[in-house]
């Protein structure tokens, strides 16, 4: 670990010891297997620079992962400690780990789904790899299906009586991991003229902009179109699902929750809503560019995580460290309409 990311990793753990408070959300491993809910089974690797990253310090979890309850709409923060298998109670029913969380790797995107059928009583969702690389904190994410480890830590912790979990392989979002040829947005197959702050398709409207505001529940989205001809654009839309960090009990980060809007094969850079926004909600939105049976990666933003800056208290000393990518953009809806 660089002495960078010691300085922030330090300054986040103290954020984690002062905040004194605990979140209803935070969960840990079961203890003990219920016969009405299965247990979930896994493992994480995070690294950052291809150096493996510890999910513990002191005792406790520096690594959340962030899974949504499709039903329910419940969002838990799960936390991991090292070696980083965990083991999950959950009731029947369809979940999306829709991010991460830690010290050290910042926080980002997943999106995998998993399903929890009715009679299962212990499942193996697959090993996730997640590598943070560079200043910029830009990541990739990976699902592997290893269940040899995972099975033998559960077996260790449950006893050989509870048999062999069963597979069920978590799966990306299909927009987000389609089963088609993707091509990084910012290479000249699609003459898209990236900068160091978007990666990809420039928004005209909603702008650019964490705290940008639509007029309407009905807004017409505008964006820059690319040099090469004969592209078409796909457009996806999310409610913004608010993650409670706990650092000194008030800053919140936020992931893309609910999918709300997708359309593809749109013929020119704009589309006008057929179906309102709601009131007073946060969303995030990208395109994305389509030729044929090729698409791209998505549009997303660089991003200042001033929340981290907050919590530490030397904004000066750490406003130019502290930064990302890979964020989708952001507006808001009226209060009133």
């Amino acid at each position: 670990m660089t002495s960078r990311n010691r300085l922030i990793s330090l300054i986040l753990i103290l954020a984690f010891t002062l905040s004194g408070c605990a979140v209803s959300s935070f969960k840990g491993d079961v203890e003990s297997l219920s016969p009405e809910t299965a247990t979930v089974i896994g493992r994480v690797q995070a690294f950052r620079d291809d150096e493996r990253q510890t999910l513990s310090f002191l005792g406790g979890s520096n690594f959340f992962l962030i899974v949504r309850d499709v039903s329910s709409g419940e969002v838990i923060q799960y936390g991991l400690n090292d070696p980083a298998f965990f083991f999950w109670e959950l009731p029947p029913g369809e979940y999306m780990i829709l991010g991460f969380i830690g010290l050290g790797v910042g926080h980002g995107i997943i999106r995998a789904q998993f399903e929890v059928p009715a009679e299962a009583k212990a499942l193996y969702i697959g090993d996730l790899i997640i590598n943070v690389r560079g200043n910029d904190n830009s990541y990739s994410v990976a699902l592997e299906d290893k269940p040899v480890a995972s099975s033998e830590a559960f077996s260790k912790k449950f006893g050989s009586l509870q048999g062999e979990p069963e597979r069920a392989i978590a799966q990306f979002e299909d927009i987000l991991a389609p089963k088609k040829r993707v091509i990084p947005i910012c290479s000249d197959y699609w003459g898209t003229e990236c900068t160091d702050w978007v990666a990809g398709l420039e928004p005209i409207y909603p702008p650019v902009d964490q705290n940008a505001k639509v007029e309407s529940l009905l807004p017409t989205f505008t964006w820059k179109s690319p040099s090469q001809p004969d592209v078409a654009y796909d457009i996806v839309i999310y409610k913004e699902q608010k993650i409670p960090r706990n650092y000194f009990g008030v800053v919140q980060d936020s992931l893309p929750g609910e999918r709300v809007l997708y359309l593809q094969g749109l013929k020119r850079p704009t589309v006008t809503l057929t179906s309102p926004l709601e009131l007073a909600h946060s969303y995030f939105w990208s395109v994305r560019l389509r030729r044929d049976s090729v698409v791209s990666t998505w549009s997303t933003v660089g991003y200042v995580d001033a929340t981290d800056v907050l919590r530490s208290g030397l904004v000066h000393i750490l406003a130019g460290l502290v930064k990302g990518t890979g964020r989708l953009f952001q507006f808001s809806t009226p209060a009133r309409y």
